[in-house]
This record gives C-alpha cells, structure tokens and sequence, in this order.
C-alpha cells in the first residue's frame, strides 16, 4: 500500500473538513469512499482473464438432414450468421466439414482441430434433428481449446409443405419473431465465455489445455488465467510458460515404531507415550517437530509418514527432502527435527521458444531422472532445492528443471533440464577439481588442475642481510612482487582411485625490491604429482623443482608439496631446500581464489646474489582467477 498516499489523505482529511465527531454520517462516509478510491486507483489489481470484453472469433458449423433443401440449409445459415452479427461480442466465419462423416455429435479432438486450423476462440454448431413433423434445432458452444461444451439448447421449429412444388415437394423452415429472440438468448448467454487472454497486440498466440483443467497459469511472475486458455498477443520479451494446482493436503498418518519397543517419545518437549507411537490430530500439521528418543539401551526408531495427496515435501534434520509417503528408518540418535513443509503446488514450467500450439500439458505424468557424476556424494539441488546425493535417481514434474551439482574440492555444475513427460533422461557429470595449483604454490592446494590459472601476489616484511664477511654490510627490509602462469594434466596415468600421475608447467616473473637495489626473476617451474586427494585419502602430494633464467644466478629449488581441503578453506605445506611456505586460502568459488601465505627463506635464494641472505619472515597476499 502506498503510505505517502494514506498520509496524505489523512491531512487532507484533518485540513479541510471539519471534526469527524461533528460531521453527519454521511460525510464521513464520503471522505472514506474518496480516500478508498484513491488508494485502490493506486493499488491496482488487474483482471486475469477477459470475459465477453473482447470480442470472440467465432466458427459457426451448419448439419442438417439431406432431404432438405439447399436454399433451406442457407436460410438457416444467413439466419443464424445475421444474429451472430448483431452481437458485437462475436466475429463470425460460415466453417465446413471436408468430409460429411464428421457431422453429427461433434467429437472434441476434431473441434479442436477445427478451432486450431481456423484460429478460432469457440465454435457454434447448429444442427436440425427431425422430431416427427417438426425439427428441433440444437444449438451448442464449443470452446476452441478443450473442445468442451459451453453451453447449449433447443428451439422448437415448424415445417410446412411448399404448394409451388410438385410430388417432390421439400419442406422450409417457418421463420417467427419467437425463434429469432431464442436464438438471440442463446447467444447472450453468460456461460458463452471461453477462457482468452489478450495480452497485447502481438500477433502470436498460445492455445493451453491441461489435465486436470482449472490449473493456474503464468507467464514469468504474471497470472493470465486458468486452464483451459487462449493466450494472445505473448510478447518477444517473455520467457516461460508456469502451470500449477494449488491444492491443501492432510497429513493422514505419522507413526514411530522401534526395535526393541517400548522407548519414550518426546514431541515438541512433551513427553506423547512409547513405541509404537501414532501422532495425535492436534499434531498432524504443517510444521517442525522437535522429536526426542529416551531408550536404556541401543535402539533403531523409523518415522512413517503419509499424506492426501502424496508427494509433499518432507524433512528430517538437514538431509535431502523427501516425497510423500516416506519411511525414515535406522535412527538411533537421541534427538532429531522432522519438518513438514507447507504445500508446495506441482508445478511444471516451459520456455515459450520449445511450445507449440496447441500444447495440452498433463503435470501430474512425471518424468524420470538419473544422474551421476565422476565422484560419489555430490550434492543435488534441483531450483534450489537439496534433493540428495550422486548417485541420484527421481520421478519428477515434466518441463524445466534447474540443475545444480556441487562438492568441496570440485567445480560447481549448472545445467538447465527439460524433462519430458513418460520418459527417463540419464545424464553423467565429469566434476573437476576447482583449487587451482601453481608451481611456486600460489594458491592454498598441491592439487593440479586442467585449467590455466593465473596468479599473483605481494609479499612484505621480510629483511635481506648480507654476511657479516661481506662489505658494506647491509640489512635492509624487503618486498616481493610476482605474477605466474601455469597449466596442468592431473592425470596422464592413473594408478588407482588415488594414485595418479599428473604434471604441471608454468612461467613466472618476480620481482625483489629493497632500499638500495630491485632485482627480478624470471623462471619456469615443474612439478609431478603422485597422490590426489580423495574421500579416502585426504592429502595431495607432489614433488617438483624451478629455476631462474637470469645467467647471472642460475640457482635451483626443489620441493615436496603436500595440500588438504577444508571445505571451502585448503592449507598447503611446500618443504623447499631453501627454506618452506604455507598457504591458507579460500576455495569456495569456481574461478577466483584470494589467500595468505608465509614464506621462510625458500625461493629468496634465487634472487639473493653470493654473500647475501634472506633473513626472517616474509608475509603477503595472493589472488587469482582460473580459466
């Protein structure tokens, strides 16, 4: 609600009338329509669906029987085609069957058919039944996209002979006032009002039906309508197409047994009695429940639940959401939170470039999916939901699906699913490694990547000192800047799960700066990696060596790496012949690593000439992005 608007009526109100005690009743009833009216200008709730506001594009159909005449048959068509056109809620076409088999009692798919050929909203199908002498003519609405009946009737109609002819005289239709106003009913009729939605003036056009109707329909965060629906106009800018029943459900049973029985069951901190245990009324209800196991000994609990209708969202502790009807067994903690989670509709969304009109979506015929991934236990989110582990199989809603696969150490993968209804879509992840790694240890993880990864990095704190043979001494304090290159094959040969051969290149440039002079280093590095971290293994480990190109100092190290992951945070260890590093950094984004690093002495010799040395601790920060 707009509060400067209610604001602003209410000084309004205090300024320029007169106490609301002192006014007449009816004066205070028009300053509250006044305000009212303002504010609901402001808050403007738009209509979903057009009914007999715009106009209908109508099929009108003609069947009668063949021993009347043709003029008799197109009499009965300019009739009714006048009436429809004296109702501006209808833009008429005279249709018709290319096969006479098709008349009678119309099935729904051929009305269909006919109204998606015709771009039609609805169809009116007149036909005369011979009662005797007398014919009665049927009279019924069709909607263009279910094929349903809108609504229908009858209206009595005399037959005469014609004198003019001979043996073979045919009959005509009496043509009354009376007929002619039952028809006009007929089409005033309220329930003539097919579901249709102008949206703009774009030339495009979406017929939607479902199964079961009634189902509310979006595009983007827009509702249009219910099912089933003609969509005009949808412009080039919308993407998706929602359909969703939003229906409550009961839970209709939750139920704890145990092995052995007999172990108290506390609800919510209150104690509710001992296995076997069914929830009470009063607690089978949208919620968390606090459940708290007291046993003297081991015990196993499992939880039944279920639901009208199934398929309802269900919780215990932070595991992946379950479906409806569910056991949750093998519980042996003490304490656990089960949660019940509101209802959430079965929903089915399409971009608009895969439909075609016109598109009858059935929601409730679910899809498979199977998935699984070079590494066991990543983690499945589907549209931000936690729906369990890889290896990972579900029944799933038809239609679009945002797939999210994701584990410590890997790289985060995205993909966009289109599910299609009835059938099993398997698909297989190769994850890689997400911690990049460069040979002077940029980033906190021995591990080597198949990226090429970018690096660089500030170092201050440190002190350069000449030995005290030398002259002039000097102790000076010492930064170091540097940036690096490298690419790596993390698996060239495979020994086992963990055993593996990898290898890894790189180019680097530093740059040593004290009070009295700046050197630079520029280098090439190597390193082969022997153990890869796992679920079993959690270390990495290398060994490899650089050295500079400067033929003034051609000064080598070597080293031995060991890393290991923490979640998203990896602590690396380099033992260098000169000295040794340690890396802390975060990992937990795909491409951009930032950390901090300490380095004692290490590669400084590189860059130190004869007779120099580095002498306590260098301190800095690194940062670098992987491709």
């Amino acid at each position: 609600m707009n509060h400067r608007l209610l604001l602003t009526s209410c000084l309004y109100a205090l300024l320029t009338q007169t106490a609301l005690a002192q006014q007449p009743k009816e004066e205070v009833a028009v300053l509250g329509l006044k305000s009212g009216k303002a504010l609901g200008e402001e808050s403007f709730l738009p209509s979903l669906v057009a009914r007999e506001t715009r106009v209908l594009r109508t099929g009108l159909l003609i069947d009668a029987p063949e021993n009347l005449e043709t003029e008799v048959k197109a009499t009965l068509q300019d009739k009714l085609k006048a009436l429809l056109e004296e109702n501006p809620k209808y833009d008429t076409e005279v249709l018709t069957f290319t096969s006479s088999e098709e008349t009678g009692m119309l099935h729904n798919e051929a009305l269909v058919d006919l109204a998606q050929k015709h771009q039609k909203d609805m169809i009116i199908f007149a036909s005369l039944e011979p009662i005797g002498d007398k014919y009665w003519l049927l009279l019924r609405a069709y909607a263009g996209v279910q094929g349903k009946v809108l609504y229908s009737t009858k209206v009595n109609y005399s037959v005469k002979q014609n004198a003019s002819h001979s043996e073979g005289a045919t009959n005509t239709l009496q043509t009354e006032e009376r007929i002619d106003e039952e028809i006009r009913t007929f089409l005033s009729a309220s329930a003539i009002a097919p579901a249709v939605n102008q949206l703009s003036e774009q030339p495009t056009e979406l017929r939607l039906d479902t199964t079961p109707g009634n189902m509310h329909v979006y595009i983007g965060d827009r509702l249009v309508g219910l099912s089933p629906l003609i969509l005009r106009g949808i412009s080039a800018d919308e993407t998706e197409l929602k359909v969703f029943e939003q229906v409550p459900y009961q839970i209709s049973r939750i139920k704890i047994i145990s092995s052995p029985p007999g172990v108290d069951v506390f609800i919510n901190n209150e104690k509710q009695g001992v296995t076997p245990l069914e929830f009470p009324p009063e607690l089978r209800a949208v919620g968390t429940y606090d459940i708290r196991f007291e046993a003297r000994g081991d015990f196993e609990a499992e939880i039944q639940i279920q639901t009208d209708p199934e398929n309802i969202s269900v919780q215990l502790d932070k595991s992946p959401v379950q479906r409806t009807p569910v056991s949750f067994q093998e519980l042996d903690k003490k304490n656990y939170t089960l949660t019940l989670n509101p209802y959430r509709p079965i929903s089915v969304t399409y971009p608009l470039n895969r439909l075609v009109s016109p598109i009858h979506i059935e929601p409730y015929k679910y899809a498979k999916l199977i998935l699984n991934a070079s590494v066991k236990d990543a983690e499945v989110r589907l549209n931000d939901e936690l729906m369990g582990e890889t290896p990972y199989s579900a029944n799933l809603p038809q239609g679009k699906h945002e797939l999210t696969l994701s584990k410590n150490r890997f790289r985060t993968q995205n993909k966009t699913l289109f599910l299609e209804p009835g059938k099993t879509q398997e698909l297989f992840f190769n994850l890689e490694p997400r911690s990049a790694d460069t040979s002077i240890f940029f980033t906190p993880t021995g591990e080597i990547t198949p990226q090429l990864n970018i690096a660089g990095k500030f170092l201050g704190f440190g002190r350069v000192e000449t030995l005290p043979v030398v002259l002039p001494y000097r102790n000076e304090s010492a930064q170091l800047y540097g940036v690096e290159v490298d690419y790596g094959w993390p698996e060239i040969y495979r020994f086992s799960d963990n055993f593996t051969l990898g290898l890894e290149v790189s180019a680097a440039y530093f740059a040593l700066q004290s009070e009295s002079y700046f050197r630079q280093y520029p280098g090439i590095g190597t390193k082969v990696q022997f153990l890869r971290e796992s679920d079993n293994i959690p270390i990495s480990a290398a060994v490899g060596g650089y050295f500079t190109l400067d033929p003034a100092r051609l000064n080598t190290v070597g080293y031995l790496s060991l890393s290991r992951n923490f979640g998203d945070f990896a602590l690396h260890l380099g033992l260098q012949t000169h000295g040794f590093n340690l890396n802390v950094g975060y990992t937990g984004w795909d491409n951009i690593r930032i950390g901090g690093v300490v380095y004692a002495d290490s590669f400084f010799k590189l860059l130190t000439e004869n007779g120099e040395r580095s002498t306590g601790t260098f301190y800095g920060l690194q940062a670098g992005y992987s491709f």
